[in-house]
C-alpha cells in the first residue's frame, strides 16, 4: 500500500491516498521505567499548569510517550499535500477522568525531531524533548468497552503537522509525543495511561493519514 501511495505522489497522481499504520515503535519516557520500550502502558502526566518539562529529562514531574510510525518514503522535490490527519489511542479510563477534567486537561500531540530504536530506548541518551508546538488535543473520548478512545485531529489551527510529516517521509520515519497537563498531584488516578503497541492488537495507536 505505502509503495503504490509513494508511486502515485511521484507521477503526480491527484487522487487522494489514505493508509493507515500502527507504531514500528514506542516507549514510556519516564526516568524511573525500567523497561520504556516494552511498557503495555504509556502513563501521562504534566504538572497542573505546564505539559513539557522546562528541561530534559523530567525529575520525574512530567511523563510522555513516544511513538514512532514508518511512513512513505520521499525523494527531494516531492512533497505529500496532508487532507486529513487523526491519531486514535486507547487509555484505561476511570471515575475520575470525567469528560469535564479531560476536557480541561486534554491529551496533547506534538512532534519529536528524532526517531529510536525501541529496543535501544534509553530517556539519558535519547535527550529528545517534545516539539513545543500541538498538533491536536484529545478533548472528547468515546467510551469504547472498558476503556476511552480518542481520535485526535491533528491539523488543528497553527498545526506543523504537514511539515513533520514530510520531513519524516525524507528519512522513512515519523516520530510523535502524547503529552498533557493533568497531575496527579491531589491523585494518582488523574493520569492518562494510553495502550501502547505491546498490548492487545485493538488497543494499538493508529495513524490515519489522507494525502494528495
Amino acid at each position: 500500500m505505502l509503495s503504490s501511495l509513494l508511486l502515485g505522489s511521484l507521477l503526480g497522481g491527484q487522487t487522494p491516498q489514505t493508509f493507515e499504520l500502527t507504531p514500528s515503535a514506542d516507549a514510556w519516557v519516564y526516568p524511573h521505567s525500567s523497561d520504556p520500550g516494552g511498557e503495555t502502558l504509556m502513563r501521562i502526566w504534566g504538572d497542573g499548569a505546564e505539559a513539557v518539562d522546562s528541561k530534559f529529562p523530567s525529575d520525574g514531574g512530567f511523563a510522555y510517550g513516544y511513538l514512532v510510525f514508518d511512513v512513505p518514503k520521499l525523494v527531494d522535490g516531492v512533497r505529500f499535500k496532508v487532507e486529513s490527519a487523526s491519531l486514535i489511542v486507547f487509555a484505561q479510563a476511570n471515575e475520575e477522568l470525567t469528560p469535564a477534567v479531560m476536557r480541561e486537561f486534554p491529551l496533547q500531540v506534538r512532534g519529536l525531531e528524532k526517531t529510536f530504536e525501541e529496543k535501544t530506548f534509553h530517556i539519558d541518551t535519547f535527550k529528545q524533548a517534545p516539539y513545543a508546538g500541538i498538533f491536536g488535543l484529545g478533548l472528547v473520548a468515546e467510551k469504547v468497552g472498558e476503556n476511552n478512545m480518542f481520535k485526535i485531529d491533528l491539523l488543528a489551527k497553527d498545526s506543523h503537522f504537514e511539515d513533520f510529516f514530510n520531513t519524516g517521509a525524507r528519512s522513512g520515519k515519523f516520530a510523535i509525543a502524547l503529552t498533557s497537563k493533568i497531575t496527579p498531584a491531589e491523585s494518582r488516578s488523574l493520569i492518562y495511561k494510553v495502550f501502547t503497541k505491546e498490548n492487545d492488537k485493538a488497543l494499538v495507536p493508529k495513524l490515519v493519514v489522507k494525502v494528495q
